[in-house]
């Protein structure tokens, strides 16, 4: 018998919103019409990683990285709910898991 390590469900969600977020830069990269949307989905990759790695590391600091992951993903998921892309509206979808999420873990 072996154990398996578990995530908390705030975990999950920034992992899945960071995956999501790197198939949307991945799509756009090369639209020159999307550069505002790339900006902030880029901006939330980099908040949602450093969130999740002050998590995992346990950092004092992981109330703040919180707040700001709460501000970009809420940012995010107005934005890209405005496309119909199926890409975009997943995205939209995992900022808003992760909102939840980390507003759950704060309360």
């Amino acid at each position: 018998m072996s154990l398996i390590p578990l995530k908390s469900d705030y975990c999950v969600a920034l992992e899945q919103c960071l995956n999501d977020a790197l198939q949307v830069i991945t799509v756009f990269k090369e639209d020159m019409t999307m550069e505002e949307c790339l900006a902030k989905a880029k901006h939330c990759l980099k908040d949602c990683s450093e969130c999740l790695a002050a998590s995992e590391s346990g950092s004092f600091n992981r109330g703040k990285m919180m707040q700001t992951c709460i501000k970009s993903c809420s940012s995010c998921s107005v934005e890209f709910d405005k496309f119909d892309l199926e890409v975009c509206r997943k995205f939209a979808h995992s900022c808003r898991g992760c909102v939840e999420e980390l507003k759950l873990v704060l309360a």
